[in-house]
């Protein structure tokens, strides 16, 4: 599926039915093998992320990221500060707590807003962003089980429903993915 602004979300493994086209299997003490391997994952990409940060000169921080007009700032605040609000979503999904999924129109006046108010945000301030949201994230992913997993968790309203494990893989992880690539292209 593709969203409005070209972005393209996957839903379903054509050929399983299931997002990856693995199977699904608990670990020790109940813990979701499939939730440990999408922590890590996030884990990693996070560490990608605070790791070009952290060597990014002052010049590198103000360049232009060609993808989506966003200086790399801006970008990486914006991908710290939604790690929290997914991070959040997931949870209440996970809790059966009532939340309203995020509009096209809610995305782009928060990525507006982003582009005044963080156009001055620091690396410090960046980092330590994307150490906490990021350690909040993956915690609430690694503690998932199957049966949360497969629980709904439609967190964009302008996708089809999804499964918490789908809006782990699309949402938090693709969405990370997408911007980190943007963010390489701006740093090289």
């Amino acid at each position: 599926m593709t969203t409005a602004k070209g972005a393209s979300i996957m839903t379903q493994d054509e050929h399983s039915g299931h997002p990856r086209g693995g199977r699904r299997q608990e670990g020790a003490a109940g813990m979701s093998t499939t939730a440990q391997a999408l922590a890590d994952q996030f884990d990693k990409l996070n560490e990608e992320l605070i790791a070009a940060i952290t060597v990014c000169s002052d010049a590198q921080w103000q360049a232009t990221c060609a993808a989506d007009g966003r200086q790399t700032g801006v970008l990486a605040y914006h991908l710290a500060r939604i790690h929290g609000r997914i991070a959040s979503m997931l949870h209440k999904a996970v809790s059966g707590s009532a939340f309203q999924p995020v509009t096209m129109d809610q995305i782009e006046q928060e990525n507006a807003q982003d582009m005044v108010e963080h156009a001055h945000c620091t690396t410090d301030e960046v980092l330590a962003l994307l150490q906490s949201n990021g350690a909040a994230a993956a915690s609430i992913v690694r503690d998932l089980d199957e049966d949360q997993l497969r629980k709904p968790a439609t967190l964009l309203a302008f996708t089809p429903p999804m499964t918490v494990e789908q809006a782990i893989e699309h949402v938090l992880i693709g969405h990370a993915q997408g911007h980190i690539a943007s963010l390489r292209a701006a740093l090289s």
